[in-house]
């Protein structure tokens, strides 16, 4: 914002405050803001070319003409603070109206509460500048080194818990092992016992299904003599039959034979006598 204070125009910072337009370059990139001031070991350059001004970081002498060089100051809502210049740091207003300068890594964001230096605008060198940039790094620097130590010292007890439940698991793996160890000795014998019992029972079912096959072989053949004397009684009962049938029938012809005789006989003198 800005409004007219004793017949001049200032800008009105977020405390209220006046500051005089007073910078020799303005400057806006990515939705950024920056002021310039002349200084002859400033680190910015501005050139002109074709009508138009460009900043840049260093010198660049393709982008035309050098006008100056400043000390650029990133404007954050009416605070002037040193030109970064990094993409992954930034500055940040607070909720109690300090800046916070934020830089990001793959961990996380980590911020510092930063010096408005808008009332040195003038008089600051390039080389405190560059101090103060080289300071934030130092710090965050310093910051990250502290976070890796204490890291290091987490990690350091982390493994040495580690190495205890890794000695006491290994003991508790040792007399876990001992005991299947015994319970495997343990279960080997009775195995052994109850293979040598398998083996006496099936030498005994081998004797008992022996003896039990000689008895029967026995008694096999037993039958078989016994069938075989049925079978000749029965032939010769059947033979002895057949000779008394055979007898029979002789004497039975023989007296056919006989009454025949008789009969003829009989028919003769019957038929001497009628004559």
């Amino acid at each position: 914002r800005y409004r007219v204070e004793n017949n001049a125009f200032v800008e009105t910072a977020r405390d209220g405050k006046g500051w005089p337009v007073d910078a020799d370059v303005y400057h806006k990139h990515d939705g950024r803001f920056f002021a310039g001031y002349r200084h002859e070991a400033g680190r910015h350059f501005v050139y002109a070319k074709a009508g138009y001004h460009s900043v840049s970081e260093g010198a660049k002498d393709e982008l035309g003409e050098l006008l100056f060089r400043v000390n650029l100051f990133e404007d954050v809502g009416g605070a002037y603070l040193p030109c970064l210049g990094v993409a992954d740091q930034f500055y940040m207003i607070r909720p109690d109206g300090g800046v916070e300068h934020v830089s990001r890594d793959a961990r996380g964001s980590r911020g510092r509460v930063v010096e408005d230096l808008r009332p040195r605008r003038h008089s600051i060198a390039p080389a405190e500048l560059g101090q103060l940039l080289e300071h934030g790094v130092a710090a965050e620097h310093d910051r990250m080194q502290a976070d890796l130590r204490e890291l290091q010292r987490a990690l350091a007890a982390m493994r040495d818990r580690l190495e205890l439940q890794a000695a006491n698991h290994e003991a508790d793996i040792q007399r876990a092992v001992a005991a299947a160890q015994a319970e495997i000795a343990h279960l080997q014998q009775t195995a052994a016992a109850l293979r040598d019992e398998l083996e006496k029972e099936r030498a005994a079912m081998e004797s008992r299904v022996n003896e039990a096959v000689k008895l029967a072989n026995a008694e096999i053949v037993q039958l078989r003599a016994g069938t075989g004397a049925l079978r000749d009684e029965l032939d010769r009962k059947d033979a002895e039959a057949a000779n008394g049938q055979q007898e029979a029938v002789s004497f039975l012809q023989r007296e056919v034979a006989q009454l025949r005789d008789t009969v003829t006989a009989l028919r003769d003198q019957i038929d001497g006598v009628s004559h």
